[in-house]
This record gives C-alpha cells, structure tokens and sequence, in this order.
C-alpha cells in the first residue's frame, strides 16, 4: 500500500557545495541522465530514511521532455545531432520561462536551477498538495521498447536496483515503436499486441523483479497537438493522416483502441497495476501545451503531474479506505472468550 511518510529530513539534508551536481551538468544529455547523477539523487533522498517514497519515471519523452524546453534546442537541425547532444552545455539554466529554483529535495543536491519538465512539475506539486513523494526521472527520450528487447536500458536498472516497496513506478512507452515504424500505415492489430501488451508486460516484470513497488502507473499515449507548425513527428503524422485537414479521428482512435485492449489488460504478478490515459490531459486541442506537436511543453508537463498526483492520491484513499474497512471486519471476527463455569467458551462478538 502506498504509505504517508515525511521527506523533511530529506529537503533538510543538503549536500556540501563540491558534492552538489551542476545543474548544467544534470540536465546535459538530451536522453535521459547520466546513472551517476540518478544515483547521487536516490542516495540524497533517501539519507534520512530507507522509508523515504520514491516515484519513478520509465520509459520515453513524454515523461523525459527536458531537451525540448530549452530555447537552444537547435530545432532546425536533426534531433539527434551533435548540436541537439550539447544544447545544455552552453545554457545557464536561468531563463524562468522553463526553469525555476529546485525544490522538494533537489535544493539539496543540484547547484542551480531546475528545468521545469515533467519532472519537475511533478516534485513541484507534490510539494504545494503536501504529499511525501520525489520523482525521479529514468525515462529516456527517444526510446522504444524495441531497444530493451536484450536487455534493460541502463536508466531502467537504476530501478530496478534500487526501487522500494513504498514507491510508485509511472511508465509510459512504446509510442516511439508505432512513430518511428509506421511505413506510412497503420500497424497492424498483432504487432499493437506485441508492443502494448507481450513487450510492456515484459519490461515492467523487469523493472520490478527484485522488489515490488506499492503501485505501477501504466501510462496510455495522449493526443498529440493538432497544430504547432514543424515537427521532428511530421512525416510519421501525416501518414498516420493526423491533420486538421486530415483525420485526426484515425490516430485518435488507435491510441484509444491501444490504451482499452492492451494498456489496460497489462497483469503483473504481486504489483497492483493501475491504467492512465494521458489523453485526459492532453487532447491535442492546446497548441501551447506542446512542443513540435509530439512533446510535452512546460504548461503540458503541467497538466500530466496534475492527472498523475490526482491517480496517486486516489489510489493512497483507496489502499487506506480497503485497509480500514480490512481491519474493522477482522475485530468483527475475531473471538472473545468468556468465562463459563466449564472453563473459557468461544463467542463471536
């Protein structure tokens, strides 16, 4: 179940300066983080107890959005050039368009500012409702699950090595695997199957191997923007006829289909897995809520730590409320002896 704990010896523990992470240096790559800094984050938080909470961030750029904030991504190269590999290096980080002070523990561990991606929103508002949870971003931009067939990418063993039964796993992924795929066509049921519930099953089952989290968030897809002008995303869109002056109803339709008859079918053994359609804060309706159409902006990262905290805390009522209600029909059950004269009878009360 998912447990109330206080992270206030956590945000009070603060790191000396030479051990702090340049903020530059934490935000560089434009894939994921280096395992050595996500190491250096999971050792800060949890310095004043193992029982501090965790929710972990798995999978690709809807949740690992930081690249495409930044007002040096280099948008009119190819994403995945050395330009896009070094846009951070050279960025102060103190543009409060898309960055702002750390907070909710990463004060005490990052020199500088945050970038306000996914991340970000969700320790902001964690933080602001009160709720005992740092998020931690293992996602990995760009990724498919196609590239964890062999083996774990090594942002994803960072999980599973170090995940707590106290924690909250929040996957989302293999929306790159139609995108980068489609062949200018729609795939076909079988190979949705395969991606969305043989692949996905299979990854969280090794994420969580060694320990059971106290909840998996299986994250469907949302809509991506309907305007926006250029994307990285284009050609794969319009051959999935995503347009106002195409059919949007088409890709709309397949995200639906996917997240009902796979997301959500998802079982993994010991692990309560509940499903997320990200769709419900993302409709493709806001152009400002995107960035090239595909990818979360700010305001969009926003809106996913919004439905995300509001599923967690739902489900921390629920987990509570079943417990409560557990332990009053246990009294109710449980036999009381009473004295007799023949000795100690048995009596439900």
């Amino acid at each position: 179940m998912l447990k109330t704990l206080s992270l206030a010896g956590v945000v009070g523990t603060v790191l000396g300066a030479a051990e702090k992470i340049r903020s530059q240096e934490f935000y560089a790559h434009w894939s994921g983080h280096e395992v050595a800094h996500l190491n250096a984050v999971i050792g800060h938080v949890r310095s004043a107890t193992s029982d501090a909470a965790v929710l972990w961030l798995a999978g690709d750029s809807a949740l690992d959005n930081k690249f495409w904030l930044s007002p040096n991504n280099p948008t009119n190269v190819h994403k995945y050039s050395r330009d896009a590999e070094n846009a951070f290096h050279t960025d102060p980080l103190t543009d409060p368009s898309y960055t702002a002070e750390a907070l909710n523990g990463y004060e005490g561990v990052l020199e500088g500012r945050m970038v306000r991606d996914v991340t970000y929103n969700l320790n902001a508002q964690a933080s602001s409702r009160k709720m005992s949870l740092v998020t931690v971003n293992t996602a990995v931009e760009a990724s498919t699950l196609e590239g964890r067939e062999v083996s774990l990418l090594d942002a994803d063993e960072v999980i599973r090595d170090n995940i707590q039964p106290q924690d909250v796993l929040v996957v989302h992924v293999g929306a790159n695997d139609i995108l980068f795929s489609t062949g200018g066509g729609l795939p076909s049921p079988e190979k949705l199957q395969e991606i969305f519930l043989v692949r996905l099953k299979n990854f969280v089952e090794r994420l969580t191997e060694k320990t059971k989290p106290s909840l998996v968030v299986l994250c469907g897809t949302y809509y991506p923007g309907l305007e926006g002008g250029r994307s990285w995303a284009t050609e794969a869109l319009d051959a999935l006829g995503y347009s106002k002056e195409g059919d949007p109803s088409i890709l709309k339709g397949l995200v639906d289909q996917v997240f009902t008859n796979f997301v959500s079918r998802v079982e993994v053994g010991g692990v309560k897995v509940v499903p997320l359609q990200l769709s419900a804060a993302l409709d493709g309706s806001e152009e400002g809520a995107y960035v090239q159409r595909v990818e979360p902006s700010v305001q969009g990262g926003g809106k996913l730590a919004g439905l995300i905290l509001d599923l967690v805390e739902k489900e921390k009522e629920n987990a509570v409320s079943e417990e409560t209600g557990a332990e009053e029909e246990s009294e109710k059950e449980t036999p009381s002896l009473r004295g007799t004269a023949s000795g100690p009878t048995m009596v439900l009360s």
